[in-house]
């Protein structure tokens, strides 16, 4: 069932996405989007599903948007877990913000 959901988040600290586990429903990631205000420090996206399994990671070095569209090769998590998104810090007084797009097989 595609839900075409949108989480966003923004803080000065690490912005977190927690879609809650649904039985024995896996959820699937079709578009991750982040922006940060100014050029991070340990700017890093990641996505994990069960806690402490990750499933993507990349480093984000410059500010302004961007975003992976998934579509089609979407990224699938475990079946019955929860799937957790991280953007980190960017440091200081840097702002980020992250989105996320997703279904539910």
């Amino acid at each position: 069932t595609r839900t075409g959901t949108l989480f966003p988040y923004t803080t000065l600290f690490r912005s977190v996405i927690t879609i809650a586990a649904v039985g024995s429903v896996a959820h699937e990631l079709e578009m991750l989007g982040w922006s940060y205000d100014a050029a991070p420090t340990g700017g890093n996206l990641k996505v994990e599903s069960p806690s402490g399994t990750t499933l993507f990671e990349f480093d984000i070095t410059a500010a302004g948007p961007g975003f992976i569209p998934l579509s089609g090769s979407c990224l699938k998590g475990a079946n019955g877990s929860a799937m957790i998104i991280t953007l980190a810090s960017g440091a200081g007084a840097v702002s980020g913000i992250v989105n996320c797009v997703k279904r539910d097989s």
